[in-house]
């Protein structure tokens, strides 16, 4: 899954003026062959530009930063809780868990 701080480069937790900068030299490094580049390239660079652009949008300012961190916890725990559901990982409460691969597919084992 990307994210918006894939997208820019960029670690949750750095300040407004990383993601800036970051932005920026994205934004400078993508210009100067823009004009150079076939349509399907050309096609490519806009498509990227602009993903760039709506990433600094939505993390570039605090108030839009927080909003999208909310999200994107939410988003990630609804898909453990689905992979907990389909048996994909195991959840344990206390006592700790390995996993060893049979042939009847993952089974859950006490630690040793």
């Amino acid at each position: 899954m990307s994210t918006h701080y894939h997208t820019l480069g960029v670690r949750p937790g750095e300040d407004v003026g990383d993601v800036h900068r970051s932005f920026d030299q994205q934004i400078r490094d993508l210009m100067p062959e823009f004009w150079y580049l076939s349509s399907m390239r050309r096609h490519q660079h806009t498509r990227k530009m602009r993903d760039l652009l709506e990433a600094y949008m939505v993390v570039g300012s605090e108030t839009g930063r927080q909003s999208y961190d909310k999200k994107l916890r939410e988003m990630l725990r609804s898909a453990a809780c689905a992979m907990v559901g389909a048996g994909l990982i195991y959840v344990t409460t206390g006592r700790s868990v390995r996993s060893s691969r049979s042939k009847s597919g993952l089974t859950a084992l006490p630690a040793r």
